[in-house]
């Protein structure tokens, strides 16, 4: 993060970025989320935020928020094939899945507005 152009983008919440460098997120248990437009530096900070995890023991599982709901829709796509052919042994599993789909598309959506 040494080599970080933090003058642009100029929205960038220097603050918040340090913060998570200091991994106490992890030690309250929560989430750290990167939202933003295309080049701004997400991928770059949340690989050092990784690395500073790495460093300090933690095990780290670098995810972006489509590939996660592409993997919930995988899921559910499963779990219907599952339902069709009268195999689904958990049907509470896939109300579950579609309501967290909805849930996480509709916090990308708001983030993302939030971030414009």
């Amino acid at each position: 993060m040494a080599d970080f152009n933090w003058s642009w983008p100029t929205k960038i919440e220097r603050e918040v970025i340090e913060r998570a460098l200091t991994l106490d997120f992890i030690r309250e248990a929560r989430n750290f989320v990167l939202v933003g437009q295309n080049g701004l530096g997400k991928t770059m900070i949340a690989q050092n935020i990784c690395h500073l995890a790495v460093l300090a023991g933690c095990s780290v599982l670098f995810r972006t928020a489509a590939a996660i709901v592409e993997d919930l829709r995988h899921e559910m796509f499963n779990l219907r094939l599952q339902q069709a052919s009268a195999q689904l042994e958990k049907p509470a599993r896939l109300r579950t899945l579609r309501k967290d789909i909805a849930r996480l598309e509709t916090r990308i959506s708001q983030l993302r507005n939030k971030a414009v």
